[in-house]
């Protein structure tokens, strides 16, 4: 059975319609994830609950009970507004759900290498690509979390949802300790809101064969201040090989392109400090009774 896909986004503040032919309805992908035969990609799976399974030469679905229809819409607003010869986004083109597992179908990325810290120029090139979102001010200044709303699944806390800057605010302020909100208080108000990836590794970002720079898994980006990219790539342990060294030089990458003012990086160090708290957490009640008075 051939289905033809027509994803409109008519909730956005922008319009992004995508349509493709595919030799595959859902019960086919699901059946095709299900197999225990079947052919899977694993550079882009961060853990067991995720799976990307080949579906042809052309196409691939992501699949498990993480995949949502909030990387479905950040992914698609990623393709629009900065695929090129340079930089490759894969065209997310159909999302759905079947017994509590999310579905993505995408375009393949054929011929993908991680980037390694070894090679400047996989620094040097990520570092721009970063640097150009973070040039895209968000359609709405004031709409934090991911593209349309919806749930964000930060990886130091349980899924949030923010319908405003002051609810992103709130939420952080609220994970400071005592002891630390003198200093380290957040105050978003005056903060411009840019799309961010949130989750840059070498594990999501590689080459294709033609060279090109490719850019994988939109499941936690969204509209945040731009020093949320810089404390995620600073505070966020990576387990494999190379990854943290990846993050440091990217760091320093992006500071020789445009620093963050000394309040942007106040923030940042700060927002590591709320990722610390929030690890901790089931031993302290951050903001409640009782609370942490250390």
């Amino acid at each position: 059975m051939r289905v033809s896909t027509s994803q409109a986004l008519s909730t956005l503040p922008f319009s992004i319609t995508i349509t493709i032919t595919m030799a595959f309805d859902h019960a086919s992908i699901v059946a095709r994830c299900e197999n225990p035969n079947r052919e899977c990609i694993t550079h882009s799976v961060g853990d067991d609950s995720r799976h990307v399974v080949v579906l042809n030469q052309e196409l691939v679905v992501k699949n498990g009970w993480h995949v949502t229809a909030e990387e479905f819409r950040n992914q698609q607003y990623a393709y629009q507004h900065f695929n090129c010869d340079e930089l490759r986004i894969p065209r997310a083109i159909e999302f759905f759900e079947h017994n509590d597992t999310g579905y993505l179908v995408m375009e393949r990325m054929s011929g993908f290498r991680c980037v390694s810290v070894d090679i400047e120029d996989d620094v040097r090139t990520t570092a721009q690509a970063l640097h150009r979102m973070h040039s895209l001010p968000a359609p709405d200044n004031d709409a934090a979390g991911p593209v349309g709303g919806g749930y964000c699944p930060l990886r130091f806390e349980d899924d949030v949802r923010f319908e405003n800057k002051q609810d992103l605010e709130d939420f952080l302020n609220a994970r400071l300790l005592r002891n630390q909100k003198p200093r380290r208080l957040f105050n978003l108000k005056d903060e411009n809101l840019v799309f961010a990836h949130l989750d840059v590794a070498p594990r999501n970002v590689g080459r294709l064969c033609n060279g090109a720079l490719c850019i994988l898994d939109w499941a936690i980006a969204g509209f945040y201040p731009r020093w949320f990219e810089i404390a995620m790539l600073r505070g966020c342990h990576d387990p494999a090989p190379g990854s943290n060294q990846f993050k440091d030089a990217l760091v320093l990458a992006l500071n020789a392109s445009s620093s963050l003012t000394p309040l942007e990086d106040l923030y940042a160090e700060s927002l590591t400090v709320v990722m610390y708290n929030c690890v901790a957490k089931h031993l302290y009640v951050i903001d409640g009774d009782p609370a942490v008075s250390n």
